[in-house]
């Protein structure tokens, strides 16, 4: 249900700019009749009646890709970005079967590419990753953020996170010794 929850917030932000996603409820339980991939987001708070109430979201689903040499994403240098985009480009690489190969730092947001399998990750000498509560200009998403990222964290992650406390507004870095003792290490290109 995780994977179905990232996939409706990540298209999500599709939706109209005027509306924000909490102000969306989407219950994955209510398909849409006769369409088994649909499920009905509504806006809370607005009138049935406005032609933006309701939206019918339809969740594709794609075989992943046999041909994984040709489905490699190299992170070397990422500062991180918008948790959505991210949220998006995750669930495309989990979809795809990419091969991450972590061979630098990962900050922020990037975070979210460690909540693949271990399967479609390695690490390079020199990789790490940056931790922070997320932060945007409201106060509620904030907390929606640093929260959808602890829930998609592997347990490794977490666990490592809850003993330095949680994520905090101070950034905490994770060297390339601990997580290559979870990732598999990359073949020589």
């Amino acid at each position: 249900m995780s994977r179905l929850l990232a996939t409706v917030v990540a298209i999500l932000c599709l939706l109209p700019a005027t509306l924000a996603a909490t102000d969306v409820a989407a219950d994955p339980v209510s398909s849409v009749p006769d369409q088994p991939n649909t499920i009905l987001a509504t806006y809370k708070g607005m009138p049935d009646n406005h032609p933006e109430a309701a939206k019918n979201i339809t969740l594709s689903h794609r075989e992943p890709s046999a041909n994984r040499a040709s489905n490699v994403r190299v992170i070397s240098n990422d500062r991180g970005g918008e948790l959505i985009h991210y949220a998006q480009m995750v669930s495309r690489a989990r979809i795809d079967n990419t091969l991450v190969r972590f061979s630098g730092t990962c900050a922020s947001s990037c975070t979210l590419f460690l909540s693949l399998d271990a399967s479609q990750t390695c690490i390079t000498r020199g990789a790490s990753f940056l931790f922070h509560r997320a932060h945007s200009a409201r106060a509620g998403m904030n907390q929606w953020g640093s929260e959808y990222l602890e829930s998609e964290y592997p347990v490794w992650v977490r666990n490592w996170l809850d003993s330095r406390g949680g994520l905090s507004r101070q950034t905490m870095r994770m060297n390339y010794s601990y997580a290559a003792q979870f990732i598999p290490p990359c073949a020589s290109a």
